[in-house]
Order: C-alpha cells, then structure tokens, then sequence
C-alpha cells in the first residue's frame, strides 16, 4: 500500500490511519484529533494532501494535534464504520475531535477551504 510521490515536497505530517491509535494517543497526550477523510479520486483532497498540508505554518499546527487520515479510496468495512460514525457524507471533511472523544462539531470543514481550515486548526488548539 505504498505510494511513490511525484515530486518531493518540503515534508508531509505523519499520518496515523487507525482512528482507536488516534483516539488513545490523544487521550493519553491530552491533543486534538485531526481527522482527514480523503480519497485517492478526489481532486479537493489531493490538494490539501499536496499543498495545505505540506505547508510550514500547516505542519506546525499539525504537530500540536494527532493526525488522523481516513483514506476512502477503496472503501473497507472499518473505513466505512468509521464514515458512518461521523457521519460523513462528502469529501474532503475535515473533523476535529477532543481529547476526550467529543466531536467539536462547530469546527468541521466540508470542502476545500483551506483558508478556513487553517483558522479551525487554530481555534481547536486555543480553544477560541
């Protein structure tokens, strides 16, 4: 399941791909869960991929949170499970979870909007 990038970026976030790791790891390091739902036949989420996400001040926040990428490229069970549980119905959607498991409902991101985005980053780690 490896992919070989097209061209090197400046670095990319390391991303877990199991939500039961992400949510563990943010309880135990009391983070935000930055979860990406992302497919490869989606042209918004190769955007973000390759250029939002690969950005300097992006990756800083980044490092602050647990990120999360649900890849719904070819749609597993749990891949599925995990759509329905958050109730995700397009792509990208961006949801932030707290470190005890809540849904900061008012801070997801459906769309590309990385504009947005990087203010939700922001006010899910400051929490304004």
């Amino acid at each position: 399941n490896s992919v070989v990038p097209l061209f090197k970026a400046e670095s990319s976030a390391l991303w877990l791909k199991s939500e039961p790791q992400a949510l563990a790891t943010a309880k135990k390091e009391n983070k935000i869960v930055l979860i990406d739902f992302y497919a490869e036949w989606c042209a918004p989420c190769k955007e973000l991929e390759l250029g939002f996400f690969r950005k300097k001040e992006t990756l800083a926040l980044l490092e602050k949170m647990v990120p999360l990428r649900i890849d719904a490229t070819f749609m597993e069970p749990e891949v599925a499970q995990v759509i329905k549980k958050y109730g995700v119905i397009g792509w990208p959607t961006i949801i932030f979870v707290a470190p005890d498991g809540k849904v900061l409902n008012d801070l997801t991101v459906i769309s590309y909007n990385p504009k947005r985005l990087l203010e939700n980053m922001s006010k899910a780690l400051t929490g304004k």
